[in-house]
């Protein structure tokens, strides 16, 4: 992944600005756009695997796959950790 630097030029006046008025500062990767990068991507892909005929319908059904299927996996996952589990 090629960094951005203009995107980076903004991290280090954002922590500057912050470290002048506090000890604490925010991480600057809680503001950054790398999950709504994937959430369009992932339709994305999925896009290009279906008919062109019926593209909008087929992209639901697969997506809807898909997310069924990381369902099923993380309840599968051996590690236990489903936050709603009492």
């Amino acid at each position: 992944m090629i960094p951005k630097l203009h995107y980076l030029s903004h991290f280090a006046v954002q922590i500057r600005e912050q470290c002048s008025k506090s000890e604490w500062i925010i991480n600057p990767l809680s503001t950054s756009v790398q999950t709504q990068e994937d959430y369009v991507g992932r339709p994305s892909r999925v896009s290009r695997r279906v008919d062109i005929r019926r593209l909008h319908r087929n992209v639901i059904y697969r997506c809807l796959i898909l997310a069924n299927m990381a369902l099923t996996t993380a309840d599968l996952d051996p590690r236990g950790m489903d936050a709603y589990d009492r």
